[in-house]
């Protein structure tokens, strides 16, 4: 099996995070999904050890996502899902 299946394979049996992998997790609110060139996602992101809060940001990767459960995983860390964004263009009356 090539290393790409071995990795697609033991994605797909992983049960998902812990409590501490999401407790010490970025949070990423308003988020959506960029497809540019590869699923990214998009958000405005709080609690990160390198980036400051309240900034727009564009993550790594992902390929594990539970939005049901409020996480995703990247290539490059965990991120605790807040509220998704809003792309229905309309406004507040």
């Amino acid at each position: 099996m090539t290393s790409g299946a071995s990795f697609l394979m033991a994605a797909l049996s992983y049960g998902g995070p812990t409590e501490a992998d999401i407790g010490g997790a970025p949070v990423l609110d308003l988020y959506c999904p960029a497809l540019c060139p590869s699923n990214r996602l998009i958000g405005v992101v709080g609690g990160h050890p390198l980036l400051r809060d309240r900034r727009a940001i564009m993550t790594s990767p992902w390929f594990l996502i539970d939005r049901e459960g409020g996480w995703a995983r990247t290539w490059l860390r965990f991120y605790a899902l807040g509220r998704p964004a809003d792309l229905t263009n309309e406004r507040p009356q």
